[in-house]
């Protein structure tokens, strides 16, 4: 893919040490208070309920009930499980699992269960989801530089792209050099500047569990950023998303805080449309 010659990328430095993780393919500063209250497998038995929580729509925290349905060994990959669970409430089977909702974090009785991750099937009668278990993404922190062991034999929720600046025949070409990789992505081109949340000035996104983040795969002149959901914070460490990211290991992207336009519901992929924020970390 080549871009016209007449672009060139101006990158801004972040301006907040924020480290964001990506499961299994970066890595936060160790914490002390982590996993203090946080749910273990054994604990989990078919037919707990729980509540996601996301945004929909600007930056505004809704929640959604989910019901385990039991954990699946290996389901992420070699000696990582995963939650089963599915949307029971009227909110959840109408929108169904979004592409930018994984790293939404799930809490069963006020305690953190995991990060709504992957979306079983599709065109299914029913929102299944699959939820990484908020231990095993804190424990793959040791995992060392590269791709992650092993790979799932379903499928990540699909992620939620923005760009700007980008003929509409690049991005359809970028859509299938992802899905190559296989990365089910949609990408949505967004006309506003990039940078300009709503009252961002008055109210700074606050980059708490639940909120919506973006990876930034270019900044400048065009932007590219792949949305997804903040799972925990403690002080300058976040782990969002709960699945692989292109498979290439530890990097070095800038992370923004984002802003969600709508989202839309579809039978076979629903998806949110999301706007990007000026960048305040490193992912």
């Amino acid at each position: 893919m080549t871009l016209p010659a007449a672009r060139r990328l101006r990158l801004r430095s972040a301006p907040l040490p924020v480290l964001l993780v990506f499961l299994l393919a970066f890595a936060v500063a160790p914490s002390t208070a982590a996993g203090e209250d946080w749910i273990r497998l054994d604990e989990i038995e078919p037919g707990m309920r729980g509540t996601i929580r996301t945004v929909l729509q600007g930056r505004k925290l809704v929640e959604i009930e989910v019901e385990l349905l039991g954990v699946l060994d290996d389901g992420i990959g070699p000696g990582t499980p995963m939650i089963l669970g599915r949307f029971v409430d009227e909110l959840g089977t109408w929108t169904g699992v979004a592409a930018g909702m994984s790293g939404s974090p799930v809490y069963v009785d006020g305690r953190l269960l995991g990060a709504l991750s992957y979306a079983i099937g599709a065109f299914s009668k029913e929102p299944i989801c699959g939820i990484t278990p908020i231990r095993e993404m804190k424990a793959l922190e040791r995992l060392p530089a590269g791709g992650p062991p092993g790979a799932s034999r379903l499928a990540p929720a699909p992620l939620a792209l923005v760009g700007q600046g980008f003929p509409p025949e690049t991005l359809s070409m970028l859509e299938d050099l992802l899905a190559e990789r296989g990365v089910a992505a949609t990408i949505d081109s967004i006309p506003l500047a990039a940078g300009e949340l709503a009252g961002e000035g008055a109210a700074p996104p606050s980059m708490e569990p639940g909120e919506p983040v973006a990876a930034l795969l270019v900044w400048g002149d065009i932007v590219l950023g792949a949305t997804g959901t903040i799972t925990w914070r403690e002080g300058d460490s976040l782990l969002a998303f709960g699945h692989p990211f292109l498979g290439f290991g530890r990097t070095a992207l800038q992370m923004a805080p984002a802003e969600i336009l709508w989202t839309v519901p579809s039978a076979f992929n629903s998806f949110k449309i999301a706007r990007i924020g000026k960048p305040v970390g490193v992912v």
